[in-house]
């Protein structure tokens, strides 16, 4: 999803404007203003004591905010909080079951805690997370994968529009991460959900999200999209002539370039001009010992944003 386009056309599902928490009269967080629309994954992230946690608990009213707005669904968290809830679904970590009652049987008691879910939704709901053939079995024979289906259709019964999920691949192998992503990545297309993810597993995060904001001691320090972050790429050049390299392309090619070392430089550059840089270098008298291309990643990004500081 681009973030100047396709996010633009799509209605809003969560939308935090100039949120602000204070404890102890120390401002935790200081003035998040985001929005995630329909059909989207929203990766959110932070390092240690950013704030990450105390936003989605200020989101689903576990604490109060501050200062500032939170709408979920065109409602207002803390104006009209029961209308608000009625837009989300969300699992903390480990969804909460009875591990003594089959799957079936846990859907059947979430579902009488609310209104309207017929027998009709939950296989519905069942079918669509792909426990058909285990959802009469106990839970406690599940897979944490398995449960974490569970808890999604669990969820979903209720017809969210917002779906925000804390760090969901926690203890899942890698063939469990990867379904558990083409789940999420189903539901956000196929059923035009808002998608909300925690996660601290940087690279699970950038083939999973549409968009992603860092958050570091309290403030949104970035909003992209990965998109854009996999578009900026990097071309190393080990040359004989370092400034004048740099010269060349800047002023030929409309090119950033940052010297790294005596005979090492590194363009920001589309890479169709490539071959015509080269050329020019060439002809200008520019020997190229050695070019390489580089891409960068959400961790490089993140890394960048927040100097290095742990990941949770």
């Amino acid at each position: 999803m681009s973030e100047n386009s396709s996010s633009i056309e799509k209605t809003v599902v969560l939308e935090l404007t100039n949120v602000k928490k204070t404890i102890r009269k120390k401002e935790i967080i200081k003035g998040i203003s985001l929005s995630l629309y329909e059909g989207e994954v929203f990766g959110f992230l932070g390092p240690n004591g950013a704030g990450k946690t105390t936003t989605l608990r200020m989101i689903v009213g576990l604490i109060r905010m501050t200062e500032g707005e939170i709408k979920i669904g065109g409602y207002s968290v803390k104006k009209d909080f029961v209308k608000a809830m009625e837009s989300v679904g969300c699992i903390i970590e480990n969804p909460e079951m009875y591990d003594y009652l089959s799957g079936w049987e846990n859907l059947k008691v979430l579902a009488s805690m609310e209104k309207g879910i017929t027998k009709e939704r939950i296989k519905e709901m069942v079918s669509l997370v792909g426990l058909e053939k285990r959802i009469d079995d106990k839970v406690y024979t599940y897979s944490l994968g398995m449960k974490q289906r569970l808890g999604i259709a669990q969820a979903l019964m209720k017809r969210p529009k917002l779906l925000i999920l804390d760090e969901p691949t926690n203890g899942l192998d890698p063939a469990g991460i990867s379904e558990f992503r083409k789940l999420i990545r189903s539901l956000a297309e196929n059923e035009n959900l808002g998608v909300l993810v925690s996660s601290h597993i940087l690279a699970e995060m950038e083939v999973m999200t549409d968009r992603v904001a860092i958050i570091r001691q309290g403030s949104i320090v970035k909003v992209t999209s990965v998109e854009n972050i996999v578009r900026e790429k990097g071309i190393t050049y080990v040359v004989s002539d370092v400034e004048k390299a740099k010269a060349v392309i800047e002023e030929n090619f409309k090119g950033q370039v940052h010297i790294k070392g005596s005979d090492q430089l590194v363009a920001i550059i589309n890479e169709k001009d490539v071959p015509d840089i080269n050329q020019k270098l060439f002809a200008e008298g520019v020997l190229i010992q050695y070019v390489s291309k580089n891409q960068k990643s959400l961790e490089d990004l993140f890394l960048e944003l927040t100097a290095g500081d742990e990941i949770v």
